[in-house]
């Protein structure tokens, strides 16, 4: 074989080799043409603002969808007006008294301050109370005395025709509408432990049937509310007490000084 055959033979793989590597390179330098044009695609189109910044809360309030948006900002864009905006298109409250729950009292309390407990008689406890109340109550057969009222002419002449009515009729004072009205002279008739009427914030009360329910003892009740305006001794003892439900079967009426 001559010699410059030999030449060319033994030289073939590392012609080989070079177009291999000149394929390599055209590969690479395709690749990175090819990302440097998606970058500057990407970089030339106008970027969509995602949030802003509230300079007043420094909360993010997204310009996604609400779907999308935290909580928090959401919160704050559905946030209601001031108090005082929001209570013109509310109803007024109302407290409902029988709505709360009924409560027998407390211990009543000496000029010392402290507590002056008596043991109640089996039966006399707070749920038997309630019980008395929504039975016999209800029926208008825990208040006492109510009979003077019909036969008082000094009753008759102030009251309304239709609250006579209802008192002639038998109706529970409490039920009758317009209430009865009630006066002192009235009011000093009702001093005994079976027909015993106090006074709460203008409302008379009969507070017989309560007597024996009274933690403080039915004595003490006599002595100082019967037939008497006991508001200021509830007020300094018992203010927490919700008189007009627990009394509300032995509601009589106004009273009128």
């Amino acid at each position: 074989m001559p010699s410059s055959a030999k030449l060319t033979f033994s030289h073939y793989p590392i012609h080989q080799a070079y177009i291999a590597l000149l394929h390599l390179l055209s590969k690479f330098l395709f690749s990175f043409i090819n990302y440097k044009c998606l970058e500057m695609k990407t970089d030339a189109e106008p970027k969509k603002p995602v949030a802003a910044m509230d300079a007043n809360s420094n909360r993010l309030t997204s310009s996604l969808p609400d779907r999308f948006q935290k909580p928090d900002a959401l919160k704050a864009r559905l946030e209601l007006p001031g108090r005082s905006g929001v209570s013109r298109l509310m109803k007024p409250e109302m407290a409902n008294p029988s709505s709360m729950s009924a409560q027998a009292g407390c211990s009543t309390l000496r000029g010392g301050g402290y507590r002056n407990k008596v043991s109640l008689k089996p039966g006399y406890s707070a749920m038997d109370w309630s019980e008395l109340s929504n039975t016999k109550g209800k029926r208008g057969m825990l208040i006492a005395g109510i009979e003077k009222l019909i036969n008082d002419p000094e009753i008759q002449r102030f009251n309304n025709p239709q609250a006579l009515m209802g008192l002639q009729h038998g109706l529970p004072p409490f039920k009758i509408f317009p209430p009865l009205k009630v006066n002192r002279a009235q009011l000093e008739k009702h001093t005994t432990r079976d027909d015993c009427w106090c006074v709460l914030k203008k409302r008379v009360y009969c507070i017989s049937s309560y007597l024996d329910f009274h933690p403080g003892g039915p004595d003490i009740l006599i002595k100082t509310a019967g037939g008497k305006d006991a508001t200021a001794l509830f007020d300094k003892y018992h203010r927490w007490v919700n008189y007009e439900r627990l009394l509300e079967t032995c509601y009589i009426g106004e009273y009128i000084s």
